[in-house]
């Protein structure tokens, strides 16, 4: 019995995605038929807006999530040569709730 997976990117990723960007990426192929690219490059940091917990080899990261508002506009701030202001960052606990708390105070709690 065979299974097919069938992907398709949602509307929003033309929001994250530039379309001008498309000539630089190198798409990957899966059974002779163009499939995603190898890598993207999105127009706000995701790592941001996403975050990432882990641990590695001696390594670990904690990166809370932000609001992609307040990801855009410090990043138009900065663009604008201004400094950033604070943002704030959303956590889950472990009980399912979600803690807000200035990043300067993020991993701290």
């Amino acid at each position: 019995m065979f299974c097919y997976v069938v992907v398709h990117s949602s509307s929003l990723a033309r929001h994250i995605f530039n379309v001008q960007d498309e000539p630089l990426l190198r798409h990957l192929r899966d059974d002779n038929l163009r499939i995603e690219p190898e890598w993207y490059m999105p127009v706000i940091p995701m790592l941001l807006v996403n975050g990432s917990e882990g641990i590695g080899t001696g390594w670990s990261t904690k990166i809370p999530n932000y609001n992609v508002r307040e990801i855009v506009s410090n990043l138009r701030r900065m663009l604008d040569g201004q400094q950033p202001t604070a943002m704030v960052c959303t956590v889950m606990k472990s009980l399912g709730c979600c803690v807000l708390f200035l990043c300067e105070d993020c991993g701290t709690s």
